[in-house]
Formats: structure tokens, C-alpha cells, sequence
């Protein structure tokens, strides 16, 4: 059984900033260079994209929906727990 593509070429987004945190050099160097291959390898489309304020809005739900009780629930389900060597449980 095969697939069936429509398309011998493909678009793809990239980026290397999310709105938290930059790549490191060699991490934006690895994702360039993978790019350029695939523009120049196998005639794909690379765009530039930017996360705006998507995760910036995810991450304030996400904590909003985590502290509904005022961290009460997380705080129960750490409590006793060791997550690394050298950390004690608080009392």
C-alpha cells in the first residue's frame, strides 16, 4: 500500500525565538543550514515564522488553570516527594 502526495515539494515554517527564549547560536546555525538543504536539495519552501503572542497567552491559561486553587493540589502532590539526590522533603 502506497501514499498518494499531491506535491513533489512541501512548505515548511522555522523559527528561532519564540517570544521566552533564543536558540542558542549552533541551535539557529543547525535549524539555517537545515533549511537552506531544504530549498536548495529538495525545491521546499521555508518561511520565517513568528509565535507572537500564542505562547505567551498559552503559558498565562496554563498557570491559570494550574493556581485555580491557589497551587493548593500542586503543592499536596509535592509534598514527600524527592525529585534529586540532596533534596529533602519539606516538613
Amino acid at each position: 500500500m502506497g501514499c498518494l502526495f499531491l506535491s513533489s515539494s512541501y512548505h515548511y515554517t522555522r523559527y528561532d525565538y519564540d517570544g521566552f527564549f533564543e536558540a542558542t547560536p549552533g541551535m539557529r546555525r543547525a535549524v539555517r543550514e537545515a533549511a537552506d538543504l531544504l530549498r536548495s536539495r529538495g525545491g521546499h519552501e521555508v518561511l520565517e515564522w513568528r509565535p507572537g503572542d500564542v505562547l505567551a497567552e498559552a503559558f498565562a491559561l496554563n498557570g491559570a488553570f494550574r493556581n485555580a486553587d491557589a497551587g493548593r493540589t500542586f503543592l499536596e502532590l509535592l509534598r514527600g516527594a524527592c525529585t534529586t539526590m540532596g533534596t529533602r522533603p519539606t516538613e
